[in-house]
Order: C-alpha cells, then sequence, then structure tokens
C-alpha cells in the first residue's frame, strides 16, 4: 500500500502532516485575498474522484467551500462510493458513455480510455483559460508525460496529474518502544536480525503492558498483501530495493542502479524478510493474531504501547501522548535502526502521481469547470490546502517567515475547527489530493515548503517536543529526528528514482499468471512465517520457487526487467 493511501486511511494527525508539506504559498508569505466575486455564479459542478474524494466535505459549509463559491461562484456535488466501491462506480460511468463534470482517475488505464472514447475535454484547447497549469514550468514534465501517456496519436492533455514536485523525506521509519530498550541497555542493533535477541530481552522486561496486555516484538497482518506478502515487501525496502513498484515478483534498486532480481531468488531481501519472521516467531515474538487480525487491529495494539517494533514512525505514533512521552517516567516509540540499513527516500514526483483529474466532454458549465481546474493547480489553493487561511493556524514574522501560532498548535493538535467554520483538513479531503508535493518550494515564501510541516519553526518546535524526544536527541546528535540525523552524517539513505512511477501495467497475457502466482507467493510465504521447524520452512520455500516457476515466473520476470529499462528512460526523458 502507498504511503499516501495509508496515511489517509489510518491517520488524521499524520495526515495533516503529510498534506501540508506539498506546496508553498505565492505572494509575499501571505494567502492571495481571496473576496472578489467570480463572473460564474451559483455554479453546481457534479463530480467523481475515483481516489477518495470525500462527498460529505462538499456537503457541508466550511472556510473552503466558503472561498470556491466567493471566489469561483461554484459548488463541488461530489457521488461518494459507500457500498459499491470506487473501482466498480468508475467501469459504470465509463460505460455509460457520459462522465460528472469533474472526475478523478486512479489510473492511467482509465482515464486514457475515456480519452479515446470522447469522454474528456482536450485541455491544450484552453490554454489561455487554464494559466495556472500551462504557464508554471513546475508542471511541465507531468503535463508531456501525460501527453505521450494518455494522450492519443494527437497527443492531446485530458488529465492533470496531482502530487507534482520535489519530495524530501522517508516512510519506512523502524521504531522500538524506547523506554524499554533503554531499559534493557539499549543493545547494538547491527542488522536486521539483530532485532530478534533485542526485542527478546525487551519483551521478556515488558511482558505486559500497564493495563494487562499481553506484549509482542513483532505484529503482522494480511490485509495490504497483493501479489505477495506485503509487510515482507516492507521489510525488504529497509535494505533500499523496491519489490512493489516494478512488477509482482521483481525486486529492484530503489535508486535504479543494480541488479534486477526475482524476489524468490535465495539473495532477495524477500527472502531476508521472510526469514527474520520465520526466525522471531520460532523466539515468540510475533503476535499469534498475525494470521487472523485486519490493520485496525494492529493499530489499536501500536496504541496501547503492545508492539516493541514498527516499521513506520506513524504506526506508532498514536501511543505518544504527552501524557507519556513528557513525564519523567517516559513511555514512548522512538526510531532505532540496524547499522546496515538502507532507508529510500520518497521519490520526487516529476510527472506527478497516478492519480489526476479532467473534466467530461459532457460538461453543460464548462467556463466553471476550468475556473475550478486552474484554480486547483494554482499556489493559492494548495497553500489553502495544506496550511488554511493566514490568520487561521499561521501568521508571518517580522522577517517574513511563516509559523504556526499557540492557537494554531492548538488547533492542530486537539483536531478543533477555525474560526471560520470546520477543520484544517476539510479542504484537503474534498479532492482528497493537492496539485503540488507537500515539500514544494515557494520562493515567494522565502524559499519555506508548501506544508507547515517543514517549516523551520515546525521542526525547531518538534526539537525538544517532550522528554522523551530530549532523551532520544541525546543520543543522536541533538538531531531533529532520525532522517535528518542520517542526512548529515550521510548514511542510511538511498534516493528512490522516479522510473517506479513511470511502469506500465504487465500486459493481459501476463494477468493470470500472475493472479497465479500471488496466490502461491501469499499462501506459502505466510505458512514459512510460522512453520514449526527449519525443515519445514526450506520445504515449502522450495514448493513455493517450484511452482511459481511452473507457472511462468521467468515471463513475468522478463517482461518486469526490460519494463524498467524502459521506465528509466523515460525518467531521463522527462527529468
Amino acid at each position: 500500500m502507498k504511503l499516501d493511501k495509508v496515511l489517509k486511511k489510518f491517520t488524521t494527525g499524520l495526515l495533516c502532516v503529510a498534506m501540508v508539506s506539498s506546496m508553498a504559498a505565492c505572494g509575499s508569505g501571505k494567502s492571495p485575498e481571496v473576496k472578489e466575486k467570480s463572473e460564474v455564479e451559483n455554479v453546481t459542478l457534479t463530480g467523481f474522484i475515483s481516489f477518495g474524494g470525500n462527498s460529505s466535505a462538499t456537503q457541508k459549509a466550511t472556510w473552503f467551500t466558503d472561498i470556491l463559491k466567493e471566489k469561483l461562484g461554484i459548488t463541488l456535488n461530489l457521488q461518494d462510493d459507500v457500498g459499491t466501491g470506487a473501482g466498480q462506480i468508475m467501469q459504470s460511468l465509463l460505460a455509460s458513455g457520459e462522465l460528472p463534470d469533474i472526475v478523478g482517475f486512479n489510473n492511467p488505464k482509465d482515464a486514457k480510455n475515456a480519452a479515446s472514447a470522447g469522454l474528456l475535454l482536450n485541455l491544450n484547447e484552453y490554454k489561455d483559460q487554464l494559466p495556472n497549469i500551462f504557464e508554471n514550468e513546475m508542471y511541465d514534465s507531468a503535463r508531456n508525460y501525460q501527453q505521450d501517456l494518455t494522450g492519443g496519436d494527437e497527443k492531446g492533455l485530458y488529465i492533470m496529474p496531482t502530487k507534482i514536485g520535489t519530495q524530501d523525506d522517508i516512510n519506512f521509519n523502524p521504531q522500538l518502544r524506547w523506554d524499554v530498550y533503554k531499559k534493557v541497555g539499549k543493545p547494538e542493533i547491527k542488522t536486521l536480525e539483530d532485532y530478534i535477541p533485542v526485542l527478546k530481552e525487551m519483551q521478556e522486561a515488558y511482558p505486559e503492558t500497564e493495563e494487562g496486555k499481553k506484549v509482542y516484538g513483532i505484529s503482522l497482518f494480511s490485509g495490504w498483501d497483493n501479489n505477495n506478502m506485503a509487510l515482507a515487501t516492507y521489510i525488504s525496502t529497509l535494505y533500499g530495493v523496491d519489490s512493489r513498484g516494478i512488477s509482482p515478483f521483481t525486486e529492484a534498486p530503489s535508486d535504479g542502479n543494480g541488479e534486477v532480481i526475482s524476489i524468490l531468488d535465495d539473495k532477495s531481501n524477500y527472502k531476508r524478510a521472510l526469514d527474520f519472521f520465520y526466525k522471531a516467531n520460532q523466539e515468540g515474538l510475533v503476535d499469534p493474531d498475525s494470521i487472523t487480525q485486519k490493520w485496525d487491529n494492529v493499530l489499536d495494539k501500536y496504541n496501547n504501547g503492545q508492539i516493541l517494533f514498527s516499521p513506520w514512525e506513524w504506526a506508532a505514533a498514536g501511543y505518544n501522548t504527552t501524557d507519556r512521552t513528557n513525564v519523567d517516567d517516559f513511555k514512548g516509540y522512538q526510531s532505532v535502526w540496524a547499522e546496515d540499513f538502507t532507508v529510500p527516500i520518497l521519490q520526487d514526483n516529476l510527472i506527478g502521481e497516478n492519480w489526476s483529474l479532467g473534466i467530461s466532454s459532457a460538461c453543460k458549465n464548462t467556463e466553471a469547470a476550468l475556473k475550478f481546474l486552474n484554480y486547483f493547480y494554482s499556489y493559492e489553493c494548495v497553500d489553502l490546502l495544506y496550511n488554511g487561511p493566514e490568520g487561521g493556524v499561521w501568521e508571518v514574522d517580522q522577517d517574513g517567515f511563516r509559523y504556526v501560532t499557540d492557537e494554531g498548535w492548538d488547533i492542530l493538535d486537539n483536531g478543533k475547527d477555525l474560526a471560520e467554520g470546520g477543520k484544517i483538513l476539510d479542504a484537503y479531503n474534498i479532492i482528497n489530493s493537492s496539485a503540488m508535493t507537500s515539500q514544494t518550494i515557494n520562493t515567494e515564501t522565502k524559499d519555506q515548503t508548501m506544508s507547515y510541516s517543514y517549516w523551520d519553526a515546525t521542526l525547531n518546535r518538534n526539537r525538544d517536543a517532550n522528554k522523551l524526544v530530549s532523551d532520544w536527541k541525546a543520543d543522536h546528535d541533538g538531531a531533529v529526528n532520525m532522517f535528518l540525523y542520517s542526512k548529515e552524517n550521510n548514511k542510511n539513505l538511498i534516493k528512490t528514482c522516479s522510473a517506479f512511477t513511470m511502469m506500465s501495467t504487465p500486459p493481459d497475457d501476463l494477468q493470470t499468471p500472475i493472479a497465479q502466482i500471488a496466490d502461491v507467493v501469499k499462501t506459502y510465504s505466510w505458512k514459512m512465517v510460522f512453520a514449526k521447524d527449519q525443515s519445514e520452512y526450506d520445504t515449502l520455500w522450495g514448493e513455493m520457487r517450484t511452482k511459481a516457476d511452473g507457472l511462468g515466473l521467468e515471463k513475468i520476470m522478463d517482461w518486469g526487467t526490460k519494463e524498467f529499462a524502459n521506465a528509466l528512460d523515460k525518467e531521463a526523458k522527462y527529468k
């Protein structure tokens, strides 16, 4: 599951953080005025956003819906996917031959089919009404790529991707219960495998929570499995490889430099991750609920402090409440990395993400739809989506730098409503995305990011947020966080290339063998983790490889390897 989906689905507070980082405001560090009225008054635009647009967010009056009305004269009416599913609704809309006014696609294939069927406006024919899209050089690569990918023979621009821009952060950030780790003497962890004896010692020192709940070193779940065991691919990622973006059963170096191999190769990091989980289970560290539980169950356990290890900071953040972290006898999770990790830095979204927006050719209010799309891709709108209006949670200091006020932190930390009405997230949740990444820089705000999460004032606030953080800092040269600590020390990081976002969908003749092999890999991977002994484990590994080979793994590998090489060429072309 991609980073943006996980954050959106499971952590509202972290959603704020992720969203806020993607664009910079325009003007002299202040949000532009939004009081002028549009010539188009009281127009309602229909829409369907297949990547999670929130219909309820458009139905309640908030500070942002007021801005859309007052500035653009527009009200959005989005269809939801409750009880049906976004994919099914999108296919029904495409089959009907008529799309709603504003449509959001979650994959290039649907967008290309819609364009080929004449269901979308060619935005190239409306350049004068879309200056924010066509006159911003930052969007050049994204426009060119989409014209080549989905534009047909005439290379039309039928959709604009979202989340365009730079990124300089991590998703994977292994955590331990720092208080328990400290209690057992903070043993050295040189490799992934070294976590096992450390977690064993921690579990023995802290077998139950204060509420009497059983504590485990590791807790797994299968809800995010697709073509393989997702948790194994996530652990693989800690060694600088991607085994999800290239092809269903292939792992490649995150930076694109190096050998492409099968995840079923004996030397794969996927195999290493399975070994890790198996050995951890042999030591009694793996939660026995792992086979049947859902993500929500795992999240509850993190929130209760029952799991000692997490691959992600955001997953364990719910336990780090002030009443636990800012007392003398503090408790909570902090970053603890193995010395040999190579954690991927998120790739720059030069061409944007696969989520995109377009306008229906059947739209009866084309002028209003174009006005909305143009506004969505403006710095002004992105600024509002991430930070809200000036004076809501942030102000500008005497030197022209933005900062979140004390009142603003109270609103953000406690999910309170803005004075203008509604929560800061209400704006972002309407489309469930923004035009730019959270770390896109706006030079007109003294090179500050679009999101408050990465402003210096925010990082400085987090520097001594509580006694738990201060204790962790003492071991890490006073660093703000593990990512910046690793950057400053030039270790444990690797920049992910953009080629992974340019991979094509496997051809139809590979879909059946992919599905068949996926069933084998998922089933056997889980059996291996819970094998009774090494002999059974090795037998299962051999059987999985034999069955996968018999179902056509080599052909899929050949396709994935060649397609990744093509994607690397594309990256060079559109960079």
